[in-house]
Protein backbone atom coordinates (compact mmCIF):
# COMPACT_ATOMS: atom_id res chain seq x y z
CA UNK A 1 0.00 0.00 0.00
CA UNK A 2 1.04 3.54 -0.66
CA UNK A 3 1.81 6.45 1.53
CA UNK A 4 -1.10 8.39 0.06
CA UNK A 5 -3.54 4.94 0.65
CA UNK A 6 -2.22 4.96 4.45
CA UNK A 7 -3.04 8.47 5.05
CA UNK A 8 -6.53 8.45 4.94
CA UNK A 9 -7.30 5.69 7.55
CA UNK A 10 -4.62 7.45 9.51
CA UNK A 11 -6.31 11.05 9.68
CA UNK A 12 -9.08 9.12 10.41
CA UNK A 13 -7.66 7.57 13.39
CA UNK A 14 -6.07 10.52 14.49
CA UNK A 15 -8.94 12.80 14.36
CA UNK A 16 -11.47 10.05 16.28
CA UNK A 17 -8.37 10.07 18.92
CA UNK A 18 -8.31 13.57 19.10
CA UNK A 19 -12.10 14.28 19.73
CA UNK A 20 -11.22 11.16 22.77
CA UNK A 21 -9.03 13.06 24.31
CA UNK A 22 -11.24 16.43 24.21
CA UNK A 23 -13.94 14.61 25.66
CA UNK A 24 -11.94 13.17 28.32
CA UNK A 25 -10.65 16.48 28.73
CA UNK A 26 -13.79 18.39 29.28
CA UNK A 27 -15.26 15.68 31.30
CA UNK A 28 -17.71 17.23 34.23
CA UNK A 29 -16.46 16.68 38.16
CA UNK A 30 -19.25 16.19 40.43
CA UNK A 31 -19.28 15.44 44.23
CA UNK A 32 -22.16 13.18 45.66
CA UNK A 33 -22.55 11.58 48.62
CA UNK A 34 -23.18 7.69 49.56
CA UNK A 35 -25.55 6.06 49.80
CA UNK A 36 -27.94 8.09 47.76
CA UNK A 37 -25.72 9.44 44.81
CA UNK A 38 -27.07 12.62 45.98
CA UNK A 39 -25.34 16.08 44.82
CA UNK A 40 -23.81 17.85 47.89
CA UNK A 41 -25.45 21.08 48.90
CA UNK A 42 -23.64 24.00 47.53
CA UNK A 43 -21.57 25.86 49.15
CA UNK A 44 -20.76 22.53 51.40
CA UNK A 45 -17.91 21.53 54.01
CA UNK A 46 -15.89 18.34 53.11
CA UNK A 47 -13.98 16.84 55.90
CA UNK A 48 -12.04 14.39 57.69
CA UNK A 49 -13.55 12.51 60.91
CA UNK A 50 -10.66 10.37 61.12
CA UNK A 51 -7.43 9.18 59.86
CA UNK A 52 -3.88 7.09 59.80
CA UNK A 53 -0.82 8.72 61.55
CA UNK A 54 0.35 11.92 59.80
CA UNK A 55 4.46 11.84 59.36
CA UNK A 56 6.65 14.69 58.99
CA UNK A 57 10.05 13.27 58.44
CA UNK A 58 12.90 15.28 57.94
CA UNK A 59 16.22 13.55 56.92
CA UNK A 60 19.01 13.87 59.25
CA UNK A 61 16.93 15.42 62.11
CA UNK A 62 14.01 13.63 63.00
CA UNK A 63 10.18 12.52 62.48
CA UNK A 64 6.59 13.47 63.26
CA UNK A 65 3.91 11.30 64.29
CA UNK A 66 0.70 12.27 65.01
CA UNK A 67 -2.16 9.96 65.79
CA UNK A 68 -5.09 12.30 64.89
CA UNK A 69 -5.13 14.61 61.78
CA UNK A 70 -8.86 15.62 60.56
CA UNK A 71 -9.13 18.81 57.50
CA UNK A 72 -12.08 20.52 56.79
CA UNK A 73 -12.29 22.24 52.87
CA UNK A 74 -15.22 24.53 51.58
CA UNK A 75 -16.47 23.77 48.25
CA UNK A 76 -18.40 26.31 46.89
CA UNK A 77 -19.77 24.50 44.05
CA UNK A 78 -21.11 20.61 43.76
CA UNK A 79 -20.20 20.39 39.87
CA UNK A 80 -18.03 21.87 37.13
CA UNK A 81 -16.95 21.45 34.03
CA UNK A 82 -13.50 21.02 35.02
CA UNK A 83 -12.03 21.00 38.69
CA UNK A 84 -14.11 21.91 41.44
CA UNK A 85 -12.75 24.71 43.38
CA UNK A 86 -12.98 24.60 47.07
CA UNK A 87 -10.81 26.07 50.08
CA UNK A 88 -8.79 24.49 52.99
CA UNK A 89 -10.15 26.41 55.96
CA UNK A 90 -8.64 23.62 58.96
CA UNK A 91 -6.02 21.01 59.03
CA UNK A 92 -5.12 19.73 62.79
CA UNK A 93 -2.57 17.16 64.31
CA UNK A 94 -2.39 15.83 67.42
CA UNK A 95 -1.32 13.34 69.17
CA UNK A 96 2.02 13.83 68.62
CA UNK A 97 5.62 12.78 69.45
CA UNK A 98 9.19 12.80 67.74
CA UNK A 99 12.56 12.10 67.58
CA UNK A 100 13.46 15.90 66.93
CA UNK A 101 16.78 15.98 69.09
CA UNK A 102 16.48 19.68 70.09
CA UNK A 103 12.42 20.08 69.74
CA UNK A 104 9.26 18.49 71.22
CA UNK A 105 6.15 18.85 69.41
CA UNK A 106 2.59 19.48 70.66
CA UNK A 107 0.79 19.44 67.91
CA UNK A 108 0.32 20.89 64.11
CA UNK A 109 -2.61 22.97 62.50
CA UNK A 110 -2.96 25.01 59.02
CA UNK A 111 -1.65 28.16 59.21
CA UNK A 112 -3.42 30.19 56.65
CA UNK A 113 -6.04 29.12 54.22
CA UNK A 114 -5.05 27.06 50.98
CA UNK A 115 -6.59 26.78 47.39
CA UNK A 116 -7.71 22.73 46.74
CA UNK A 117 -9.28 21.46 43.15
CA UNK A 118 -11.13 18.53 43.00
CA UNK A 119 -11.17 16.55 39.55
CA UNK A 120 -12.82 13.09 39.06
CA UNK A 121 -10.67 10.57 37.66
CA UNK A 122 -11.28 7.13 35.70
CA UNK A 123 -10.18 5.00 38.71
CA UNK A 124 -13.48 5.21 40.94
CA UNK A 125 -12.34 8.66 42.85
CA UNK A 126 -10.85 11.63 42.70
CA UNK A 127 -7.45 13.96 42.36
CA UNK A 128 -7.27 16.89 45.11
CA UNK A 129 -4.27 19.28 44.94
CA UNK A 130 -3.85 21.60 47.41
CA UNK A 131 -2.06 24.83 46.42
CA UNK A 132 0.78 26.05 48.98
CA UNK A 133 -0.09 24.34 52.97
CA UNK A 134 1.16 25.88 55.21
CA UNK A 135 1.70 23.85 58.52
CA UNK A 136 2.59 25.36 62.02
CA UNK A 137 4.18 22.85 64.28
CA UNK A 138 4.21 24.25 67.70
CA UNK A 139 6.37 23.35 69.85
CA UNK A 140 6.55 22.68 73.63
CA UNK A 141 8.49 25.70 74.69
CA UNK A 142 8.91 29.19 72.21
CA UNK A 143 8.19 29.82 68.53
CA UNK A 144 7.49 26.79 66.33
CA UNK A 145 8.35 25.13 63.06
CA UNK A 146 6.05 26.63 59.61
CA UNK A 147 6.12 23.74 56.77
CA UNK A 148 5.05 24.50 53.41
CA UNK A 149 4.68 22.12 50.09
CA UNK A 150 4.18 23.67 46.57
CA UNK A 151 1.93 21.41 45.69
CA UNK A 152 0.25 18.73 47.98
CA UNK A 153 -1.53 15.32 45.37
CA UNK A 154 -4.08 13.53 47.44
CA UNK A 155 -5.63 10.59 45.76
CA UNK A 156 -9.75 9.78 46.65
CA UNK A 157 -10.97 6.69 46.65
CA UNK A 158 -14.90 6.37 47.03
CA UNK A 159 -15.05 2.75 47.80
CA UNK A 160 -13.47 3.32 51.35
CA UNK A 161 -13.97 7.40 51.32
CA UNK A 162 -10.23 7.70 52.11
CA UNK A 163 -8.12 10.59 50.41
CA UNK A 164 -4.26 9.60 51.01
CA UNK A 165 -1.29 11.93 50.74
CA UNK A 166 1.57 10.02 50.37
CA UNK A 167 5.55 11.46 50.89
CA UNK A 168 4.23 15.02 49.88
CA UNK A 169 7.64 16.92 49.60
CA UNK A 170 8.14 19.87 51.96
CA UNK A 171 10.22 22.83 52.89
CA UNK A 172 10.47 24.69 56.21
CA UNK A 173 9.67 28.29 55.57
CA UNK A 174 9.84 31.30 58.33
CA UNK A 175 6.13 32.72 58.34
CA UNK A 176 6.45 34.69 61.00
CA UNK A 177 9.09 35.78 63.35
CA UNK A 178 8.42 32.62 65.99
CA UNK A 179 9.73 30.50 63.05
CA UNK A 180 12.37 28.16 64.82
CA UNK A 181 14.78 28.34 61.26
CA UNK A 182 17.41 25.89 61.39
CA UNK A 183 16.21 23.64 64.10
CA UNK A 184 13.14 22.83 62.07
CA UNK A 185 15.58 20.65 59.36
CA UNK A 186 15.82 20.88 55.84
CA UNK A 187 13.04 20.07 54.74
CA UNK A 188 11.27 15.86 53.81
CA UNK A 189 7.99 14.71 53.35
CA UNK A 190 4.84 14.39 54.91
CA UNK A 191 2.36 11.46 54.34
CA UNK A 192 -1.09 10.92 55.87
CA UNK A 193 -4.23 8.64 54.54
CA UNK A 194 -8.12 10.51 55.86
CA UNK A 195 -9.69 7.76 56.60
CA UNK A 196 -13.25 8.63 56.82
CA UNK A 197 -14.44 11.89 54.13
CA UNK A 198 -18.01 13.24 54.65
CA UNK A 199 -19.51 16.16 52.67
CA UNK A 200 -22.63 18.30 54.05
CA UNK A 201 -24.32 18.37 57.04
CA UNK A 202 -25.90 14.84 56.98
CA UNK A 203 -22.75 12.91 57.46
CA UNK A 204 -22.80 10.81 54.41
CA UNK A 205 -19.32 9.69 52.99
CA UNK A 206 -18.19 11.64 50.18
CA UNK A 207 -18.09 10.46 46.24
CA UNK A 208 -16.35 12.13 43.58
CA UNK A 209 -17.70 11.29 40.36
CA UNK A 210 -17.13 12.09 36.69
CA UNK A 211 -20.81 12.90 34.33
Amino acid sequence: MSIRQLAAPLVATTLILLALGATAASAHTTLRTDPGNVLIAQPTTVRATTSDVFTLFAPGTGQLDCVNASFDLEALVNTSATAIPATLTAFTATGCTDTFPVLGFTGCHLHVNARVHITANSMGGGDFRVTDPVLRCATTGVGACYFTSAVANGAYDNATASLKFANVPYTPIAATPDALGATCGNGGTWSVVFTHVIGGTAGQTLTVLPV
